[in-house]
């Protein structure tokens, strides 16, 4: 892999949250046209792309951060700092996942039930995903602009080499109940 194609890999978790945008914004739209089937199997898609997002995070890039930053590299990256920014992320990743599996659940029953009146349910999807929303453009910011960018002050090149090849991985193992997307 040469010098650009690493920066490019390191760009792929970047690049990965404009897909998770535009697939975010569009459950907007469908929440907003209130089809429950559709908002069911949009927002179930939309928690898995960011199930694999976050797995791809929390056991390849966190951990490789992590175990260089212990280390003296002569960089000027404190490594508290980077323990705190990435249980801050990890946090926050606890938290999507806690509220769009609970905003999942709401709308498969939604949907099971095809009762006419379902405004209520309705508002608290569109609530829990727009708490998500909010908190993933800060968390996004922190992401892009510390973190992925500590890949290169703190790795080898073929450290990161293989840190992108894991991530590429992550990204690449999509749930079986999609198969047919």
């Amino acid at each position: 892999m040469t010098a650009n194609e690493n920066s490019s890999a390191r760009m792929r978790l970047a690049d990965d949250h404009q897909v998770l945008d535009a697939l975010l914004k569009s459950l907007t739209v469908t929440l907003d046209a209130g089809d429950p089937a559709k908002i069911f199997n949009e927002l179930d898609l939309f928690w898995a792309r960011l199930a694999m997002h976050i797995r791809a995070e929390n056991t390849r890039l966190f951990p490789a951060l992590l175990a260089a930053a212990n280390y003296d590299l002569g960089v000027q990256t404190d490594p508290l700092k980077v323990r705190e920014a990435i249980a801050k992320l990890r946090e926050d990743h606890n938290f999507f996942m806690t509220q769009l599996a609970e905003a999942v659940q709401l709308a498969r029953r939604l949907a099971e039930d095809n009762q006419p009146n379902h405004h209520e349910s309705l508002d608290q999807i569109r609530c829990m995903v727009a708490t998500v929303q909010a908190l993933l453009e800060t968390h996004n910011v922190l992401e892009e602009e510390f973190v992925y960018g500590l890949q290169v002050k703190l790795l080898s090149v073929a450290e990161q080499e293989e840190l992108a090849d894991g991530i590429r991985r992550e990204l690449e193992k999509f749930p079986g109940r999609f198969s047919h997307a």
